[in-house]
């Protein structure tokens, strides 16, 4: 099962799933503030919800709403009216990235943090339709303000006809993978 959503929330708000998910999901999330990208994780995920992390460019907790779109894949029944396409690709700041098959309605679009040369940057999308969405990448503590280029993965969820050919996991947490 895929559940998605964009709203406005503050650092530390809850979330909750529209249906609950039959175990724990994978949770991941983007955020921005006036075109300003945001880092933003889910914390204490359960099958009914999660809490949202909002940190700026300088790693402190943004004390502002954000806008965040996220994403929770887990097992529970699919959905068939959605449809997914990812893209990788190198994309600039201010970029309007175009859907090669347009959504019936508007998507919830999510972008990881973006890399430069090997360098990780903080990446949000923004105005986001059933055809396109724009991108803004930034370096951490704002250095060298919007990025011209890097390289960016992005899934997009919305209303459509699904592409049979896409496979969607769900990924299961490890035990005794790190040093505690």
């Amino acid at each position: 099962m895929i559940q998605r959503g964009v709203a406005e929330y503050s650092n530390g708000a809850h979330v909750t799933f529209p249906t609950a998910f039959k175990g724990t999901p994978v949770v991941v999330a983007s955020a921005q503030r006036n075109w300003m990208p945001k880092t933003a994780c889910a914390l204490n995920v359960t099958s009914t919800g999660f809490d949202i992390g909002i940190v700026n460019l300088w790693g402190a907790a943004e004390t502002q709403a954000s806008w965040v779109q996220w994403v929770a894949v887990g097992a529970g029944t699919p959905d068939p009216s959605l449809a997914i396409t990812t893209d990788r690709g190198r994309r600039g700041s201010y970029m309007t990235a175009v859907f090669k098959t347009p959504f019936s309605g508007e998507p919830v679009v999510v972008v990881n943090s973006a890399q430069w040369s090997g360098i990780p940057m903080v990446a949000a999308t923004i105005d986001s339709t059933a055809t396109s969405f724009d991108l803004m990448i930034y370096g951490h503590q704002a250095s060298g303000g919007a990025i011209d280029q890097a390289w960016t993965d992005t899934i997009a969820i919305g209303p459509g006809a699904p592409d049979t050919s896409l496979m969607v996991q769900s990924g299961r947490a490890l035990t005794g993978m790190l040093n505690t």
